[in-house]
């Protein structure tokens, strides 16, 4: 059963975004009900996979990297749906979809749900840490998609270079900044949750000698996640406050998730 879930998933995926790139190709508005489908049909093969993995092999169904890309997956489809559905706009799926499908051919690739964890990551935190700060970083690299699509519209903008195809698909400068400052929030709130995880994890393993082998690693990796929390949470601030609007938040965006890039390369783990 778990062989043949990942291959439905990325097909699932990859024709959706060949479907919206024909869309995207063509200038015309996708079929709501078809895409809403799909949606749906992505949502029940992820909460099979996963259920799968708990039911058959008895843990919690976040614990490697290629299983929280496809958690990453499903918080796109989640985030993408809702969003979509709420604000009555249909430029996430253009610009997100593409992202989920790269996710899950590389988590289908590697994917090996019979893969013993080592002792150090069997705590009940770890999973919640890596669930909540992956969802962080999918929601912030998200942010950044609309930071960039905001600093290519208002270019366009202002060369009156009002190109076809992609800049034309972008919605209004107004809206893109609101889009990209719901997906900071979203990334915040998250971050803090997997922060508050992380923290609890390595006090429950404080005794554990992997703990103090990873130490010097540990304190750089939470250095870099403390500086990007306090780069969005500040920028949010700054934006409540009437300081940082427009390209400067777009811009402080982009670096935040530089920031959060770099982390990813410090530390034994992943997240």
């Amino acid at each position: 059963m778990l062989d043949y879930i990942p291959i439905l998933i990325s097909l699932s995926f990859l024709l959706l975004s060949i479907q919206l790139l024909y869309f995207l190709i063509q200038e015309k508005d996708y079929p709501v009900r078809l895409v809403q489908t799909q949606y749906m049909i992505q949502f029940i093969l992820l909460l099979l996979l996963f259920t799968a993995i708990a039911v058959i092999h008895r843990r919690f169904p976040v614990g490697n990297f290629y299983e929280a890309l496809y958690f990453a997956a499903l918080i796109i489809t989640i985030a993408t749906a809702i969003l979509e559905y709420t604000l009555q706009d249909r430029s996430f799926s253009f610009l997100v979809m593409p992202v989920s499908t790269v996710l899950t051919i590389i988590a289908g690739a590697g994917f090996n749900p019979m893969e013993a964890l080592p002792p150090y990551l069997w705590s009940t935190y770890w999973p919640l840490h890596v669930a909540f700060s992956l969802s962080s970083f999918v929601f912030l690299f998200i942010a950044s998609l609309f930071a960039g699509a905001y600093l290519l519209k208002f270019q366009a903008l202002k060369k009156m270079n009002l190109v076809p195809g992609l800049v034309k698909r972008i919605p209004p400068l107004d809206r893109t900044d609101r889009f990209q400052n719901y997906f900071v929030l979203m990334g915040i709130a998250a971050l803090s949750v997997g922060l508050l995880m992380g923290f609890l994890w390595i006090w429950d393993l404080h005794q554990q000698q992997e703990v103090f082998k990873m130490s010097r690693n540990l304190s750089r990796k939470i250095i870099f996640t403390l500086l990007v929390w306090f780069i969005f949470s500040g920028a949010t601030l700054l934006r409540l406050l009437g300081i940082l609007q427009n390209r400067r938040y777009a811009y402080v965006v982009l670096a935040g998730f530089s920031i959060m890039l770099a982390s990813l390369s410090i530390g034994n783990h992943a997240f």
